[in-house]
């Protein structure tokens, strides 16, 4: 689920760089959530490194996945409404 969050704001931020019809200040916004989004996915990513070498670790596996698991699908939202947004440019 990670590595799925991490393919997808990578993604945005390429896509965002190809539109030319979308505002810069949108654009801005866009790739900035999606770099936070990619730290955050980093951060948890190397939690899970440090979780899966430690035999007696305090961090809880099954907690990780769902936290990993949710802020995936709130980056398949996201990446949902940047092509949404761009397909409705198009076509005005």
């Amino acid at each position: 689920m990670i590595t799925f969050g991490l393919v997808l704001n990578i993604t945005n931020i390429n896509e965002l760089e190809d539109d030319n019809e979308m505002s810069q200040q949108s654009k801005f916004n866009y790739k900035g959530i999606s770099i936070v989004a990619i730290v955050l996915f980093a951060v948890f990513l190397g939690i899970a490194y440090v979780a899966d070498m430690q035999k007696d670790s305090f961090l809880d596996k099954s907690n990780i996945k769902i936290c990993s698991a949710i802020l995936s699908l709130l980056s398949l939202g996201f990446s949902y409404s940047i092509y949404n947004g761009q397909n409705t440019q198009q076509n005005d």
